[in-house]
């Protein structure tokens, strides 16, 4: 634990702290000065009583649930497809696209739907020219239906990869048994396949859910005035009017409703387990009813299903790349001509090389200080017991189970209370914070890996503890770490949702593109996207091509 306490202190002083801070702005007045006394249940008699507060709160729920079914349901099967009917070199290329899409800079997959929901994008365009429709349609852009499908499309590849683990613990041989014994797909999929993956599935639902509650980006570029959600009205509270206690309150009040909407789902998935064999009986029994009413098919559909999906993740990204070469002035169909010049242009706007210098430098730095702090970390929690891990453990996924928005507003609270001076300084120990997660994850899985005998060999040949760590243990680690170094890189160079509270009059590339893209999209907004896409995933291709042997093992590679 020795070895953890940085984290947990840095833990305890960057989520708890603010978090109690958060909670006791929420009973305070908010004045035109600042913030007066209280206590006082003024902020939330506003958020309970006004009615237009309620219906958004009710919007953003119904939207986050939908958007939690549809990833859940096509991570789902394309999960599934990974996992049962892909073999080799396209099960292998398949997950490559999907890790990649997630990697690809959060904006440039926001930019990718405007230009295809746009008044002049892909679909309208599409639309006219076969003359199905002789005007744009409204309702695709600057609504609740632009922000459900680009959160959507934002959150899926995270889904796949929690549901793809999730059913890599899934026993093949019971789904062969069940195969053989003549149950048909319908029915192996409904009584062997989904009992065994509940678990993904109530994961990446409730993920899903949680992050649409508190996304505040995606409604403000492509929501518009009729997709606003509670996130941006969070954002603008704190950020815009200055009201830190009427956001601190309608924050945890939504904070609140997820906790609920979570707690139930754990429950179920409690009574469950609890009842696993009566359920698997109940399950069996309705597929056995519903299987002979549903068609017969001989060849799985999750196959050319995932293959559509993965087109589906691929395409939009395509769109920027070929949207930023316009020659026009803005961004849709039809495309006068093809040219360059906006790349060279945006780089020479005013703001871009501090934004830019500010990224790298938040980047470089909090990506040294995370390694130094997650590196023990991980060796903690590889030779920690049961209860000990799950404390480390704890720690490691707090930072990220929290809804962006109520981080950012609490870590805002923490400064102004603390006098701390929001900055680069400020942004790069929040950082540190986020980064030492992933560092943790990737060097405690290749501490799994490692063969222990190497080390005791070199101890039984008189090597001391600091020789054996520095002659073995490290060598064996280097891969490992500098992969998980350039992942966080990565991660740090497209950071939004935290930095945008914290940054204050300083700038990052992800803050200044966002603030330019809030202006109007351009081609030249598409060009710089395409350029944080590159480095993103730049950053991310030479992180899995240095520590993929060291991650995955030789037989995996």
């Amino acid at each position: 634990m020795i070895q953890a306490g940085p984290f947990a202190v840095l833990v305890t002083a960057l989520v708890g702290i603010p978090l109690i801070l958060l909670a006791t702005y929420s009973f305070r007045h908010s004045t035109f000065l600042g913030v007066g006394g209280g206590p006082t249940l003024e902020q939330y008699e506003v958020v309970f009583k006004d009615g237009s507060t309620i219906r958004l709160i009710l919007r953003t729920f119904g939207v986050a649930v939908v958007v939690a079914v549809l990833v859940t349901a096509l991570a789902f099967v394309i999960a599934y497809a990974l996992t049962f009917r892909l073999r080799g070199r396209r099960a292998l290329v398949g997950l490559g696209v999907v890790v990649a899409t997630g990697f690809a800079a959060f904006l440039v997959r926001i930019f990718a739907w405007s230009s295809i929901l746009g008044n002049n994008g892909l679909v309208n365009k599409s639309l006219e020219g076969l003359g199905l429709i002789h005007s744009p349609l409204h309702f695709l852009f600057l609504s609740y239906f632009a922000v459900g499908v680009t959160m959507t499309y934002l959150y899926l590849p995270l889904a796949v990869l929690v549901m793809f683990n999730s059913m890599q613990k899934i026993a093949r041989h019971t789904v062969e048994a069940s195969r053989d014994l003549g149950a048909g797909r319908w029915r192996t999929l409904a009584a062997v396949v989904v009992p065994q993956a509940r678990f993904g599935i109530i994961a990446t639902f409730s993920l899903s859910a949680i992050l649409a509650c508190g996304d505040y980006v995606t409604p403000r570029l492509v929501g518009g005035p009729r997709g606003i959600t509670i996130g941006a009205d969070i954002e603008d509270l704190a950020l815009g009017a200055g009201d830190l206690p009427g956001a601190a309150a309608l924050a945890l009040s939504t904070v609140a409703a997820a906790l609920v909407l979570a707690l139930v789902l754990l429950l179920l998935w409690r009574v469950t387990r609890s009842a696993r064999r009566s359920g698997a009986h109940r399950i069996e029994s309705f597929a056995a009813r519903l299987g002979p009413r549903l068609p017969t098919v001989r060849r799985s559909l999750s196959v050319p299903i995932t293959m559509v999906l993965l087109v589906y993740l691929t395409v939009p990204t395509l769109l920027v790349i070929l949207f930023s070469l316009s020659g026009g002035s803005t961004t849709g169909l039809p495309i006068p001509g093809l040219t360059a010049r906006w790349y060279s242009q945006v780089i020479h706007q005013p703001g871009f090389s501090t934004a830019l210098h500010g990224s790298l430098v938040v980047a470089s730095v909090a990506v040294v200080f995370a390694t130094a702090i997650g590196v023990p970390v991980a060796f903690a929690l590889a030779r920690a017991g049961r209860r000990t891990s799950r404390i480390l453990w704890s720690l490691v996924v707090i930072p990220f189970a929290m809804p962006p928005v109520l981080l950012g507003s609490a870590l805002l609270i923490t400064a102004g209370e603390t006098g701390i001076q929001l900055g680069i300084a400020f942004t790069i120990v929040v950082h540190v914070m986020l980064l030492v997660s992933e560092i943790v994850v990737i060097v405690f899985a290749r501490l799994q890996g490692m063969e222990p005998h190497l080390v005791e060999a070199a101890r039984d040949l008189g090597a001391s503890v600091v020789r054996a760590l520095r002659t073995v243990t490290v060598p064996i680690l280097l891969p490992a770490i500098v992969g998980a170094m350039l992942l966080a890189v990565a991660f740090s160079l497209d950071e939004l949702f935290v930095t945008t509270f914290t940054i204050g009059p300083d700038n990052t590339l992800p803050i200044w593109l966002f603030g330019q893209a809030r202006r109007g999209f351009t081609p030249g907004i598409d060009a710089l996207g395409v350029m944080l896409l590159v480095g993103t995933l730049g950053a991310f291709a030479l992180a899995v091509t240095v520590a993929r042997k060291s991650v995955l093992g030789e037989g995996a590679a």
